[in-house]
Formats: structure tokens, sequence, C-alpha cells
């Protein structure tokens, strides 16, 4: 189903993430505008529930605990905004992803 990146995303593939086929999974729920569609999913792990987003356009999927869910709710536009400065990904292999507790702080130093 899905491999997983060091960056912590997913994407279509082989080998699979380490707690990709554990669970058993809810209901898909599928949102989509004129820019993107994104499919969600609630999936039991070994370590608890997570949400699986997954993005069929572009191969990315993701699979949050509830605190991260959480810690979306306390971002404000503008960390959203960072982003989505490259709305499609990485645009090179050895770009460096930064996890988004790292982008928080950076949209706070920005203000």
């Amino acid at each position: 189903m899905a491999e997983g990146n060091n960056d912590g995303r997913a994407s279509l593939g082989g080998e699979s993430t380490n707690d990709s086929a554990e669970g058993k999974t809810d209901g898909q729920i599928s949102i989509g505008n004129e820019f993107t569609n994104v499919e969600l999913r609630k999936v039991l792990t070994r370590n608890g529930e997570r949400v699986e987003i997954f993005s069929p356009r572009m191969g990315y999927a993701i699979r949050l605990d509830p605190l991260e869910l959480e810690s979306l709710t306390w971002q404000d536009t503008h960390t959203f905004s960072l982003l989505l400065k490259s709305p499609y990904g990485p645009e090179e292999e050895d770009v460096e992803i930064r996890p988004l507790s790292e982008l928080m702080l950076l949209a706070r130093e920005d203000e």
C-alpha cells in the first residue's frame, strides 16, 4: 500500500510503513475542489487510532494521531501559507523536509 519516506510521509510503492496493514479501517471520506482531492480514513494501528490523509493525485499519504490533529487547530493561516510555498511537495530529492512543529516556530518568529 504505502511506502514510508524518511520525512514521515508515505508514497505509493512496495514496502509498507510499520503499522500500515495492521488494523481495521473505518469508512473513507473524500474531499476535493478545483485544485486537489484528498481521501481521509480512520485507521486503527497497534499504536492507537490515526487519521490517514491520502492525496491520490500526488501519491502522498500521512497518518496523524489525535495530538497531531489537534495541533492543526492551534495554527493560523500564515502557518498553512508557509506549507503551501511548495504546493506539489518537495521539488528536489535533496530538499530538507521540516516537521510541522518547526514550521510553527518559524511562523511565530515571522510575526
